[in-house]
């Protein structure tokens, strides 16, 4: 049986080669707060964030989820990306964080925003749009 390869950088894991096998979701859900008056519907509201991460040989998966909880009521998003690489290679945790916040973060990040705006849209009555953000606004760190 061979080594696995080491890598420690994003870089060297993107040079080994990575697919993405598919993207999907184990959560959507919007609900409407009944004592909501319909004031401040326009409020700002900033998601809560949560990643975790698995890897396996060649596999490496990301799930990330987001909380909003607006006055309107509330809404929950849960999606996944499983990626392939082009080989078996040994991957450190914090490696895995940070391949996460470079890579896995702006992969899973317009499926949130996409489905954060239908499930609002259909639920509310109105999209809550997420602003745009720049590589590194949404990042984790070590648990």
């Amino acid at each position: 049986m061979s080594e696995k390869r080491r890598v420690d950088t994003v870089a060297e894991i993107l040079q080994v080669g990575v697919d993405i096998e598919r993207i999907h979701f184990f959560g959507l859900s919007a609900s409407v707060n009944e004592a909501f008056d319909g004031t401040n519907l326009d409020e700002e509201v900033v998601p809560n964030y949560g990643m975790k991460s698995r890897h396996d040989g060649r596999e490496l998966g990301y799930r990330m989820t987001a909380r909003l909880e607006p006055a309107v009521g509330s809404v929950f998003v849960d999606v996944a990306v499983d990626y392939l690489l082009a080989e078996d290679v040994e991957l450190s945790d914090e490696l895995r964080l940070e391949f996460a916040n470079e890579v896995a973060v702006m992969t899973l990040l317009p499926y949130v925003r996409s489905a954060i705006s239908e499930l609002t849209l259909k639920v509310f009555g109105a999209p809550l749009l997420m602003p745009i953000m720049q590589r590194g606004e949404v990042s984790f760190t070590a648990p």
